[in-house]
């Protein structure tokens, strides 16, 4: 029986984010996929871990603000794929819900994968070790048998070896950075930019029409802030879930986020070209408009009937200027195809 315990791993923050006062890496798992990387290589860029794995140019809304927008998706075809877009390898395993009868044989994998991982010095990546989010698991004690963590908060926990992939959630996700891949720099902003367009276009999943992504996304939320309006001014206030400023606040957290990176990334690899340094302006627009929504419901207050009008406006000019970022961003998608 052995154990190995990363001790020197940390949770990774953007500094340069909050010296904006900027939300920073807030999806999970763009944060431990950080926190991962800062391991291996202390040497990381946020923006273009962001970036180039597309989440960046992500946006996720649920009709009743609900947090689980952030994980409807397809895990097995994005997560290994954000991995990849780091510039790095990546051994991905997952068991889904249909696929109960593979339970055991998957855990099995990945808890083995996750050990050989760690005896080699590198965390790995796992959904749901804690709050049904993202964290990393940086040890593994067979005496206990338990896996030591650090979950989305910065804190360090533990988790029962049989609890991997059915801590709360019944999906086995684990992801484990590898060495360098053989991705130029060309593909990986090529391919970047083709998933902020195929995102945009809702050509990928979602669980809709209780969740939307992308371009409908975008719009649903400013739908959200005119429901809520409507309840208040109809003197309805108190059917409003006393949770919902908190349920708006992490919306607004990661959405904004994602526009701030979207704006940092795309200055950073124009190298020029007029459409990507248009898009990153539009961008740029995008996130001054959703900041002051960020930063209101950072305090965790009831907006008024003002607030709310002032919201939805503000949400309404983010997407428009948003769209116009993609249209520029499609042109240069069609100019650098593949042929």
């Amino acid at each position: 029986m052995s154990k190995c315990i990363l001790d020197h791993m940390q949770w990774y923050t953007d500094p340069a984010a909050k010296e904006k006062d900027e939300p920073g890496l807030t999806h999970t798992y763009m944060s431990s996929l950080a926190t991962v990387l800062a391991g291996i290589d202390s040497d990381i860029d946020p923006i273009r871990l962001m970036g180039a794995g597309g989440f960046a140019f992500r946006t996720f809304i649920n009709e009743i603000f609900c947090p689980s927008a952030f994980s409807i998706f397809k895990f097995t075809s994005i997560l290994p794929e954000v991995v990849e877009q780091s510039g790095h390898t990546c051994k991905y395993i997952s068991r889904l819900w249909e696929q109960d009868a593979i339970e055991k044989e998957r855990r099995n994998e990945a808890h083995q994968a996750i050990v050989q991982s760690i005896d080699g010095g590198r965390a790995a990546i796992s959904w749901d070790v804690w709050d049904t989010e993202w964290g990393v698991i940086i040890g593994y004690d067979d005496d206990d048998r338990l896996f030591h963590t650090l979950t989305w908060q910065g804190n360090r926990s533990t988790m029962l070896y049989e609890s991997l992939g059915q801590n709360g959630v019944d999906i086995l996700s684990v992801a484990i950075p590898g060495d360098k891949n053989q991705r130029s720099q060309k593909e990986i902003i090529r391919k970047s930019l083709e998933t902020a367009v195929r995102h945009w276009d809702q050509k990928e999943w979602t669980d809709r029409p209780a969740y939307q992504n992308g371009h409908e996304g975008m719009r649903l939320w400013g739908t959200l802030f005119e429901r809520w309006k409507l309840l208040t001014d109809a003197g309805k206030a108190d059917r409003i879930n006393d949770a919902l400023p908190h349920l708006a606040f992490y919306t607004a957290n990661v959405n904004t986020a994602a526009k701030c990176y979207a704006r940092d990334y795309l200055a950073a690899i124009a190298d020029g070209d007029s459409h990507l340094m248009n898009a990153s302006t539009l961008y740029g627009e995008a996130a001054k408009k959703l900041l002051p929504v960020w930063h209101f419901f950072r305090g965790g207050k009831q907006p008024s009937s003002d607030n709310l009008s002032e919201f939805i406006e503000r949400v309404r000019a983010a997407t428009e200027a948003e769209d116009k970022a993609i249209k520029k961003m499609k042109e240069w998608v069609g100019n650098n195809s593949m042929r």
